[in-house]
């Protein structure tokens, strides 16, 4: 039996945040049909929501348009994926697992009396409902949630499936929002930007190239950027580093810092506790160098080097640099 599964779009400064197109990769597996695909698009109007609907692989796109949507609220995109839910007849709706998607998906579990699971890792439909895989003690278990009935409402974890950016919508349509500005219970009174040392992506980058406490010390750090850079990639690190001060908390990796894709991930000076694998665990492809032969880091690695990478990293921008 076919499921007809809503995706929230997430949009963020340059369009629709990457994160929604791993989302309509998870609806098209669990609705194993295409035209069973739909996104739920809240807007200010049917202008900015058909312009910001461009590309997005999905049988419809339900643009949900109001003055009320012209900035986030939990209220506000609730009451969008309510009506989207039900223009779309779905029986599951996707968020992102960010701070809109745990924000966003009690409330419209709430007023559609769904279950609702956030962090999921994995998703798949039985007989008894959609049930739902996540990480629980910092990654050392995965839980199985089932959510009985529909429909279900669940966050998914960035990194978990692969974008799915191949064709357009079917269609468009637009749906006025049913609420009204002085109907919101909360509303956004001002954005903040965060101050960033070099503004990096983590989540989006190809390639990491990630600093332990083996790195020595925050002087030695030049040697990773100098490789980050060669690689067209960006410098993380573990916890250890940024607790130091050697780099900013916005540069960290792990249960309670970025997870990270990565095509590849370089590991440096990285012991490997459970909570940094965590991570950096959807990355495709692990180098791990740790003079400790022992080090569990190895064991999440695809290729190892045992040795100082204060040693091996010199060799390896140079070995760059002549091969260039």
């Amino acid at each position: 039996m076919s499921r007809r599964v809503l995706v929230l779009a997430e949009r963020d400064g340059r369009g629709v945040a990457e994160i929604t197109f791993e989302l309509l990769e998870a609806a098209a597996r669990l609705a194993e049909d295409p035209s069973g695909v739909f996104v739920a698009l809240p807007a200010a109007d049917a202008d900015e929501a058909e312009a910001a609907a461009d590309g997005l692989p999905a049988a419809e796109i339900l643009g949900v348009c109001g003055p009320a949507l012209a900035a986030y609220s939990a209220d506000g995109y609730a009451e969008a994926i309510l009506q989207a839910r039900e223009a779309a007849g779905a029986h599951c709706v996707l968020l992102p697992h960010t701070s809109i998607g745990w924000d966003t998906a009690p409330l419209a579990a709430a007023r559609s009396g769904a279950a609702a699971a956030t962090g999921a890792t994995g998703l798949r439909w039985t007989d008894e409902g959609l049930f739902v895989s996540r990480k629980a003690f910092s990654g050392k278990f995965v839980q199985e949630v089932l959510l009985p009935g529909l429909p279900a409402v669940a966050t998914v974890e960035r990194g978990t499936f692969p974008a799915r950016i191949s064709g357009g919508a079917a269609s468009f349509r637009v749906l006025p929002c049913r609420v009204r500005p002085e109907d919101l219970r909360s509303r956004l009174l001002e954005v903040r930007e965060v101050e960033s040392a070099g503004e990096v992506d983590l989540p989006a980058a190809e390639v990491v190239v990630a600093a332990g406490r083996g790195m020595g010390g925050p002087e030695n750090l030049p040697l990773l950027e100098e490789l980050a850079q060669a690689l067209g990639g960006v410098v993380g690190a573990s916890r250890a580093v940024t607790d130091a001060g050697w780099l900013p908390h916005d540069r960290q990796i792990g249960s309670s810092g970025a997870t990270v894709s990565p095509k590849l991930y370089l590991a440096c000076g990285i012991s490997g506790a459970i909570q940094h694998l965590v991570g950096m665990r959807g990355a495709r492809f692990v180098v791990a160098i740790n003079k400790d032969p022992d080090a569990p880091i190895f064991g999440a690695a695809d290729l190892g080097v045992v040795g100082d990478a204060l040693e091996v990293l010199p060799a390896l921008n140079e070995a760059i640099r002549k091969a260039r």
